[in-house]
């Protein structure tokens, strides 16, 4: 009786462990692929632009005539922003919030929102982010 007790435990450990091996290799497949998609660069007619601007990855604020430009990927658990209350960015999964400069005003964030890389073309009057 014991020895069959300790082949169910055997087997029931070699099961999991093979899961967990899974997962693993199953992480880092999906994990490679996203890091090797190949992102184009974004461009938007500078006429649109007006105050805070939410994109699929990104965010464009404009003040004035200044832009800043800032990943949507909120630093907690990566949900999107896409939501606005008077000067702060908020994100609707956790209830982080931001300063429109990505400067964390409420957790449970605790890093800052990364800004991204922009060019401004005068000529075609367009904004290009590098994502």
């Amino acid at each position: 009786m014991k020895q069959q007790h300790n082949r169910r435990l055997f087997i029931k450990f070699i099961a999991a462990f093979m899961g967990l091996l899974f997962l693993g290799l199953w992480q880092r497949m999906v994990d490679s692929k996203s890091k090797n998609e190949i992102k184009k660069p974004v461009v938007v007619p500078l006429a649109v632009l007006t105050g805070v601007n939410f994109f699929d990855d990104f965010i464009v604020i404009k003040k004035d005539d200044q832009f800043e430009v800032l990943s949507s990927k909120c630093t907690h658990l990566g949900c999107r922003i896409d939501q606005q209350s008077q000067d702060k960015l908020m994100c609707p999964c956790h209830g982080s919030s931001y300063k429109l400069n990505g400067q964390v005003v409420t957790g449970p964030a605790i890093k800052p929102l990364p800004q991204l890389a922009y060019q401004i073309n005068t000529d075609q009057q367009t904004l290009t982010v590098e994502l």
